[in-house]
């Protein structure tokens, strides 16, 4: 409220009826001549100064945080960008993870199989050795010499069990 003696805003107080007046002229007002009335208006004066000083500092120090605000939205962006960029890595991580993880169950899948038909084809080429071997006939305790003819060998073992082999087509 303004005062209606001064038109100033401060504390307002009714005096005299309607009047609203501020603690200056209030002070006036009741006693213009005692030397206490001035003292009352000299404090008054005083209280009001310490009130907008006050409001003088709280305002500056608004002021200093409005002007911190663009930093603050510059910084808050940045972060958002940030964030945003590592949402992104972490997604394309999750999808490749993904990725690896199907290929490498495909791929288990795949060992599985080829384990298997590495069994069946090492059961079977042992088949095929034991089967090709069959009329085969293995000699050991005889001394090899160079020069010598192997078929010639058997064919006197053979005889010296008393097999006799007459095509040299059977030694070999």
């Amino acid at each position: 409220m303004k005062c209606d003696n001064c038109g100033q805003t401060r504390s307002i107080r009714l005096c005299q009826g309607d009047l609203h007046l501020c603690r200056k002229c209030e002070a006036k007002c009741s006693s213009s001549s005692s030397p206490k009335s001035e003292d009352k208006a000299k404090m008054a004066d005083n209280e009001d100064q310490g009130q907008l000083t006050q409001i003088q500092s709280t305002l500056a120090l608004l002021s200093e945080k409005i002007d911190k605000i663009p930093n603050v939205e510059k910084k808050l962006c940045e972060l958002q960008t940030s964030v945003e960029y590592l949402s992104n890595f972490f997604d394309a991580y999750q999808k490749k993870m993904e990725e690896i993880q199907n290929e490498n169950k495909h791929l288990k899948e795949q060992l599985v199989v080829v384990s298997d038909n590495l069994g069946t084809t090492q059961r079977q080429l042992q088949e095929l050795q034991q089967y090709s071997r069959r009329n085969n006939l293995e000699i050991h305790g005889i001394h090899e010499h160079p020069d010598e003819d192997t078929d010639t060998i058997v064919m006197k073992v053979a005889e010296a069990s008393g097999d006799h082999i007459t095509d040299r087509k059977s030694v070999v």
